[in-house]
């Protein structure tokens, strides 16, 4: 299994800078869960749906999660996804009219002619801001390439101009748990810790999804506007002879 090791850096240097303040017995709490504010944000996003065998896996953590974690979001499973590119990233009262949205769909919809599907490892958890989550490690660089070919086709119809505004994605985590109280015990870091070493198998991306949503993907607030079903690569013929 080949990993990228830019992907590996920046999930191991998120870690650190969170389990210095975990180890402080706080952590970042999200304001908006926490209803100190009033959350009226939502955002365009592409998204990759996990396949039943990952949910399957991940689902005893989320129980642990659940168990350790009372005070703080732990992720519904019907909810976990992986972002492949954040096209209008989740702000206060965005609206999407009918022509931006079909904009995005073109600039998607070109690169499903030849995209194939994205193979992933999912090992381990860090941690980043108000948000713990499972590492995702593709496996080669076709994910990261479609990524950028999106992009450049957002940017040439003048559309998802704030894509990526947050941060550049290079990986495949998805976040399995959210702080809403800003404090933490030894014996909950030491959960974490435990996690860091998980493994949750490989797995291939197929199912796409372009969706409307507030910022934590909840169920709730999905609109879907368009789904892709990407197809495996066709296995190199064996050799008979």
């Amino acid at each position: 299994m080949s990993i990228d090791r830019e992907v590996e850096d920046r999930y191991a240097r998120l870690w650190a800078v969170s389990a210095a303040e975990f180890e402080r017995g706080t952590c970042p709490a999200d304001p908006f869960l926490a209803g100190v504010l009033p959350d009226h944000r939502a955002g365009i996003t592409l998204l990759a749906r996990l396949p039943p065998a990952v949910l399957a896996a991940v689902r005893p953590t989320l129980a642990v999660l659940a168990q350790s974690f009372p005070e703080q979001y732990v992720m519904p499973e019907s909810d976990l996804h992986v972002t492949v590119l954040s096209i209008e990233p989740a702000r206060e009262w965005f609206e999407a009219p009918p022509g931006l949205v079909q904009s995005i769909v073109e600039a998607v919809d070109i690169e499903m002619r030849e995209a194939l599907t994205f193979e992933v490892a999912f090992r381990g958890l860090s941690a980043g801001g108000s948000t713990a989550f499972i590492c995702g490690f593709p496996l080669d660089r076709s994910l990261n390439h479609f990524r950028e070919r999106v992009r450049q086709n957002c940017f040439a119809r003048s559309v998802g101009l704030n894509v990526d505004a947050r941060y550049k994605l290079i990986g495949a985590h998805f976040s399995v748990l959210r702080f809403v109280h800003p404090h933490i015990s030894s014996d909950q870091l030491r959960v974490l810790e435990e996690l860091r070493s998980a493994h949750f198998g490989q797995a291939v991306l197929s199912r796409l999804e372009l969706v409307l949503s507030d910022w934590y993907m909840r169920a709730k607030s999905v609109v879907l506007y368009r789904g892709w079903e990407l197809e495996r690569a066709a296995l190199p013929a064996r050799d008979s002879g």
